[in-house]
């Protein structure tokens, strides 16, 4: 919003849109906007410091700077283009203040998550991010499911807008929303709702002309143009202007005319009344969808009826009423707020991706081989959670997710090589992969060929083996004690740490020397 609010008043600038009103707006805006902001903790300086919302403070003070200058047109009667001179050196020394912040690192750049919209979303360079599927880009089918036809009809109204609204602040306001939020959705998945809003604004604009177009040949009368007798010198094309009206003017008198007219007319209603009719029960169908819990999937069996797949809320009552309430659970971060959740009980690792050197940890303990990943998981756990579900044709599970679970465990842990941990077919791994712990638990029991653990037990597996939870055995009771007390890790962990290498810091200078 700020960004947006700050790049449209910057276009206004730029484009000799500049008045008074948006000049008070804005500034008002801004000053009582961010200091309200401010008084958050989780925001501190951010407005100041960050580049992702720097763009607000700049914006602010060339705005200044142009009001100041209009003052000295008034007050000097100085040109436009001495404005022009000194805005442009306002406009540069923001520049050159921004780049020196940026090499000095006291203005933090942009994060992996806005860099991934500028960039493809697997190369952002951090691959917590990357591991995140509504980082990725839109496809035209995802425009399709949510908008409908809506999103033809709204480019058709964008077209119109351009020829219909007059360029105000109004105008421009949207014609800039509505561009940065199609670029952005084209981008990340995820921004597809930012999106939603212009489309349905240039949508009801398309149909709203149409309509005003058909009411108005519906109502209208045609009149003749009488001659007035005066002999005016007009262009070949001009004096046809008029016999054409006339013509036309003439036809509308027929009676065969007029009823094919209203007969097209209403027909061109009727569709598009049907259009919007489709649309409506689209919106209907699709809700119940989008609505329902993620962790209950829906299908239809063999004999066409509906069978709800619940193992995974299955998975989540288990340990809230099998397990002691301070236990903890060690699962891939994806399912951190599920357990936290539903179960009440503590997970290891949550959806925050802030803390990666965190998840990187906990991505060593599943790739490493079982005994070498029970030394640190009796640490860390009292269970392990596991998710399994491509034994019964669902290949999104924990398998499919450990080259992300590598890459991550590898960018903090260089003793790790990432390449080394794939899935050679859907039922087969790699060499490093088939000894790590997570494919040991995963088919344990359904595949003969993997051994029975000796550091964990079998608690559970629901009823359609999507997900399996593991005891662990000799937990640690001094390290679980540690943690209550400190909320820190355990000193048993020092030798693993020891090798950890902090991802963000390497980060930002390796981009900033970019």
């Amino acid at each position: 919003v700020l960004n947006m609010i700050a790049g449209h008043c910057g276009f206004l600038l730029f484009v000799g849109g500049f008045t008074w009103n948006l000049y008070t707006s804005y500034v008002l805006f801004y000053v009582i906007g961010t200091f309200g902001a401010i008084q958050f903790p989780i925001v501190g300086n951010q407005p100041f410091d960050s580049m992702e919302q720097i763009s607000g403070l700049i914006v602010f003070f060339i705005i200044n700077c142009y009001a100041l200058f209009i003052i000295f047109q008034r007050n000097f009667n100085y040109g436009k283009p001495v404005i022009y001179v000194l805005l442009s050196v306002c406009v540069a020394a923001v520049g050159c203040v921004v780049y020196a912040g940026l090499q000095q690192g006291t203005l933090l750049p942009v994060t992996a998550r806005v860099r991934s919209l500028f960039v493809e979303h697997t190369k952002t360079g951090n691959p917590l991010v990357d591991s995140v599927a509504e980082h990725q880009s839109t496809s035209l089918d995802t425009y399709l499911t949510y908008f409908g036809s809506v999103i033809y009809v709204a480019g058709g109204g964008v077209v119109l807008s351009l020829f219909l609204l007059k360029w105000n602040q109004i105008s421009t306001f949207f014609w800039l929303y509505f561009a940065l939020s199609a670029y952005f959705s084209l981008k990340m998945v995820r921004l597809v709702l930012l999106f939603a809003p212009t489309v349905a604004v240039a949508g009801g604009m398309a149909v709203g002309w149409l309509v005003d177009l058909g009411v108005g040949m519906l109502v209208c009368k045609w009149a003749v143009k009488e001659k007035d007798g005066k002999k005016e010198k007009k262009w070949f094309f001009m004096r046809w202007k008029g016999t054409i009206h006339n013509l036309w003017a003439d036809a509308h008198q027929s009676k065969i005319f007029l009823v094919l007219k209203y007969c097209i007319i209403l027909m061109c209603f009727y569709l598009l009344f049907t259009q919007i009719a489709l649309f409506y029960s689209h919106c209907e169908t699709l809700a119940p969808h989008l609505s329902e819990p993620q962790i209950v999937l829906t299908g239809r069996s063999q004999t066409g009826e509906e069978v709800k797949v619940d193992d995974y809320r299955e998975a989540y009552f288990w340990l809230r009423d099998h397990t002691p309430e301070d236990s903890r659970v060690l699962a891939w971060w994806d399912y951190g707020y599920q357990i936290s959740g539903i179960a009440n009980r503590t997970t290891i690792a949550d959806g925050n991706t802030w803390n990666h050197e965190h998840i990187a940890l906990l991505g060593r303990c599943l790739i490493s081989p079982e005994r070498r990943a029970h030394r640190i998981i009796r640490h860390l756990a009292d269970y392990v959670l596991i998710w399994s579900s491509r034994w019964v044709g669902i290949y999104g599970d924990d398998l499919a997710k450990c080259p992300h679970m590598a890459r991550i465990a590898s960018s903090v842990f260089f003793d790790i090589d990432h390449t080394q941990f794939y899935m050679t077919s859907p039922n087969s791994a790699s060499p490093a992969l088939s000894q790590s712990l997570l494919y040991t638990l995963h088919g344990y029991g359904l595949n003969q060929q993997i051994a029975k653990p000796k550091f964990f037990e079998e608690a559970y597996t629901t009823r359609n083996k999507m997900v399996r939870i593991f005891k662990v055995k000799n937990v640690s009771i001094e390290s679980k004690r540690y943690v209550e007390e400190h909320h820190a890790y355990p000193p048993a962990l020092d030798p693993i740490l020891a090798k950890s290498n902090s991802f963000q810091r390497d980060r930002e200078e390796l981009y900033l020397n970019l």
